[in-house]
Order: structure tokens, then C-alpha cells, then sequence
């Protein structure tokens, strides 16, 4: 029979372990952000390549775009370039460090189609009364235990169109360096706790992307609004 002492100490070596592997991902990042080929890789990305993938992805031309979890900017800036001057990005970080970096950079491209959130509550007045086309979900979710999930997919139902989707790239799942909340989820958890908040898979797509500090190959999914009239674009790339 196992103690409560024991629970306790194996409770605190998961908690060790856990950050032990966050702090090895911040050096990795860290380490990545002076290598001459990581920069112009990450140039490339969000100049070119990540525009291609969000044009892929559904994205077009005057269209509005929520970044939530955006960083320094690797979907935001992207997507600025694609939208264009009549479209919206509003990029939402709780980290005001990470916003200010987005923004730095932004100005430094001559994009002014950006605009920053701290938290979804901000997202009214920013949007008025537009519609959002896409909300990215990129590298996020697994900061967020299960209530506030949901309240995360909720809102993002309450901001997208008729014809919006949710834009999904789950990371650090079990079996790949797992984070706190999803170290015993699957991507087909991760699929069917969004399906219960009220949307339906529309497409899947193995494809490369970027996840700091460079590209990967990954698995995006794509959710509609469950009484949606459209169905998501194709899964294929």
C-alpha cells in the first residue's frame, strides 16, 4: 500500500520533472535566438512560409483573426501580412513582455493591422463589431486545465462567424515532453474535449509548422461550430 508520504514525494518528482522540462526548453529557445540560421529561418517563416500556411489553413485577405497564446508573434505577423490592411489580427497574451516583443516587431515590418490583448475580456472592444474568420490555438491549450478550456472554447463560439473555424496545433501531450495538464491527453482527447464544447472536426492535416525555436512537423486541426453552415477546409497538404 502506498503512504500518503509517498504519494506526496511522487507528486513532488512529477512537479521536478515538469519543470525541469520547461527550463530545458527555455535554454533550447534561448540558445536558438543566437543562432545566425534559426534567425534567418524564422525571417523566412514569418515572411513567406507562415503566410502560405495560414493561407492554407482558411485564412484570406480582409478577413479577422484571433491569435490567442500569440508570443512574440510566429502566427500573428503571418497573419497580418495575409488579412492586409482591411483585415484584423488581435494578438492575446497574458505576458506583457511577450506583447511588447509582437509589437516591436510589427512596427519593424511596417504592420499596423495588429492589435493586442491581454485576456479574452478585451476581445468586444477590439473587435466591435466584427466577426472573427479564424482563432488560433497554437502551442496553448496545455496551459489550461479543463474548466478553463472550456470557458476558452465558449468564447471563442461567441466571436467567430458563420463561416469561422477554430484553428488547433496541440502540443506537449503525453508521450512528447508533457506539460501539467495534458501529461495523460491524446490529440484525440484533445479533439473530443473540443467536440463537447460545442464544435465538430472539419479537417486534420499533418503538415510543418512553426514551434519555437524552428519548424516541425505537426498535427493541426480544424473545428467548426457544431450548428455551423459551412464545412472546413480541405485536409490535405
Amino acid at each position: 500500500m502506498t503512504t500518503r508520504s509517498e504519494q506526496a514525494s511522487g507528486r513532488s518528482d512529477a512537479s521536478f520533472r515538469l519543470a525541469g522540462g520547461h527550463l530545458r526548453r527555455m535554454l533550447v529557445r534561448g540558445l536558438a535566438a543566437l543562432s545566425p540560421a534559426k534567425r534567418r529561418a524564422k525571417a523566412q517563416w514569418l515572411a513567406r512560409d507562415g503566410v502560405e500556411f495560414l493561407r492554407a489553413a482558411g485564412i484570406g485577405p480582409g478577413d479577422t483573426v484571433v491569435d490567442f497564446g500569440c508570443g512574440a508573434g510566429a502566427y500573428s505577423i503571418p497573419a497580418a501580412w495575409l488579412v492586409g490592411a482591411d483585415g484584423l489580427v488581435v494578438a492575446v497574451d497574458v505576458r506583457a513582455r511577450a506583447r511588447r516583443s509582437l509589437l516591436i516587431g510589427a512596427a519593424r515590418q511596417g504592420l499596423r493591422n495588429i492589435r493586442t490583448a491581454r485576456h479574452l475580456a478585451e476581445l468586444a472592444c477590439l473587435l466591435k463589431d466584427r466577426h472573427c474568420k479564424a482563432v488560433l490555438l497554437y502551442d496553448v491549450l496545455h496551459f489550461m486545465d479543463a474548466d478553463t478550456r472550456r470557458r476558452l472554447y465558449d468564447a471563442c463560439g461567441e466571436r467567430l462567424g458563420p463561416d469561422g473555424f477554430l484553428s488547433v496545433f496541440p502540443t506537449h501531450l503525453a508521450g512528447d515532453d508533457p506539460a501539467q495538464w495534458f501529461r495523460n491527453m491524446t490529440i484525440e482527447d484533445v479533439s473530443r474535449d473540443i467536440e463537447g464544447a460545442g464544435f465538430r472536426l472539419s479537417g486534420r492535416v499533418e503538415t510543418t509548422l512553426w514551434h519555437n525555436p524552428g519548424c516541425v512537423r505537426g498535427t493541426v486541426l480544424t473545428f467548426r461550430k457544431a450548428n455551423g453552415e459551412t464545412a472546413g477546409p480541405a485536409a490535405t497538404q
